[in-house]
């Protein structure tokens, strides 16, 4: 199977989504404070999905 997704994508470093988004992750795998700060988070807001399969009924069919 493949699919093709579009959308935007948002970047975020030093504000509320880069805080919640690290905390979350260090509740499962902690990273030093120091070691993420520069680490940005990606928010991609999915607009369109695409069935790019083989067959002649799917390819290039929008899904959602």
């Amino acid at each position: 199977m493949s699919f093709e997704v579009r959308g935007i994508i948002e970047i975020h470093v030093n504000d509320d989504y880069h805080e919640i988004v690290n905390l979350i992750h260090d509740a499962y795998h902690y990273t030093p404070p120091e070691k993420r700060k520069d680490r940005p988070v990606y928010i991609l807001k999915v607009q369109e999905v695409y069935d790019n399969g083989p067959s002649v009924q799917a390819f290039g069919r929008r899904i959602a």
